[in-house]
């Protein structure tokens, strides 16, 4: 490496989306210069909304 810092997504966030699993996409209207903000997805199952900031 060249000593540069590259940013990823944490192992437990990838996971914690795997295996909670949305049934309908929300669409983020928060947007920066680097795209967007967050990503959500609603699950009907369980009433619940899951986001990634």
């Amino acid at each position: 490496m060249n000593g540069q810092v590259i940013k990823s997504t944490g192992y437990d966030v990838q996971q914690m989306f795997s295996l909670n699993r949305g049934d309908e996409y929300i669409s983020s209207t928060l947007t920066s210069e680097k795209g967007t903000l967050f990503w959500a997805v609603l699950s009907k199952q369980t009433d619940t909304i899951i986001m990634e900031v």
